[in-house]
């Protein structure tokens, strides 16, 4: 542990004006967006994602925090990370939360963001700061996944340049080492989860 809630994969780096920014990351096998009370892996991944942007240094709008997992479903990846991007392009929360309210507009979107905020509620309980949270959060979370956990798979190339695209440009060579790194990272949390 480096002493931050999400602590499984830091990359730190300094983009080409100077400024640094720096990538959170919670290693899981597998996932489901879902606030029931027996969906322990997100639960954790959300109080910690929400804990690191309450933290001292967390810079809004440069910094990144998320979950990189082997398993997920399609349809539930793809309307995660669409509601995450509608939440980057949207400023204001309220906005956010309206369009989520639309019907025929979100879908699956639309449960998912109350999955978050039904997440963070213990957390922030006054109702328009728990817009507010939910809107940061989804703002600054990214959702990878890794379509194999193993060390020379067919698709291990493409993954490594998936993860590279995810890098500023002068630490792009360093792909690789981040790939072996998450290898790692997602191994022992397997571990742990067979032990537990």
């Amino acid at each position: 542990s480096f002493g931050q809630p999400l602590d499984d994969v830091i990359v730190q780096g300094r983009g080409a004006s100077g400024g640094s920014m720096t990538l959170s990351l919670q290693g899981k096998r597998g996932l489901r967006i879902s606030s029931a009370k027996t969906n322990d892996d997100f639960r954790e991944t959300i109080e910690r994602a929400h804990r690191t942007i309450e933290a001292q240094g967390f810079v809004e709008g440069v910094d990144r925090l998320g979950a990189v997992v082997g398993k997920i479903s399609d349809t539930s990846r793809d309307s995660f990370q669409s509601l995450c991007e509608w939440a980057r392009s949207e400023a204001s929360p309220e906005k956010f939360a309206e369009k989520l309210s639309t019907d025929g507009v979100a879908g699956a979107k639309r449960e998912q963001y109350q999955a978050i905020k039904d997440l963070l509620s213990p957390m922030v309980a006054d109702p328009a700061e728990l817009v507010a949270a939910t809107h940061r959060l989804l703002a600054h979370f990214i959702l990878v996944r890794l379509e194999m956990l193993t060390e020379g798979s067919a698709t291990e190339a493409q993954t490594v340049a998936q993860l590279a695209t995810a890098l500023a440009p002068e630490d792009k060579h360093r792909a690789d080492d981040l790939w072996r790194r998450l290898l790692a990272q997602i191994g022992r949390a397997s571990c742990r989860e067979r032990v537990s």
